[in-house]
């Protein structure tokens, strides 16, 4: 038996994408992957279609760019550490995860984050994303 047709287009026969719908897929989406990744998450907080990682050595007083780009996401979790800013890596198969701990000194430079890890600064470049940081 062959499938129905479409409904009537109330446009005049374009296509009208769901706008509302299609984020939330692509959130769900999101939350599937990154669930693989780490099953304690829960939700997504914040995204960036595009970031860059920088690291700064304080003893050579310079920026150096790591092998690390793509998606950012602030994650919530339902186990500690709550929160995680994770880096979809396209360069590699290696994710970049770093906990957010609530005495964490973050400092936001447009359009940069500014993350103080152990013996580097790290910097989190946004280049386009859904939500400000």
């Amino acid at each position: 038996m062959p499938p129905p047709p479409p409904p009537p287009q109330a446009n005049g026969g374009k296509v009208t994408p769901n706008l509302a719908m299609d984020a939330e897929a692509t959130r769900m989406l999101n939350l599937t992957v990154l669930q693989r990744l780490d099953p304690a998450v829960e939700d997504i907080l914040i995204t960036a279609a595009h970031v860059t990682l920088y690291d700064f050595n304080i003893d050579l007083n310079q920026w150096s760019r790591k092998d690390v780009e793509g998606s950012l996401f602030v994650v919530k979790r339902n186990s500690q550490p709550r929160f995680q800013f994770i880096v979809m890596n396209r360069r590699n198969t290696a994710s970049r995860i770093i906990d957010y701990i609530g005495s964490s000194n973050i400092m936001f430079y447009k359009p940069s984050v500014m993350l103080p890890l152990t013996n580097v600064l790290t910097a989190v470049r946004r280049c386009a994303g859904t939500h400000p940081l």
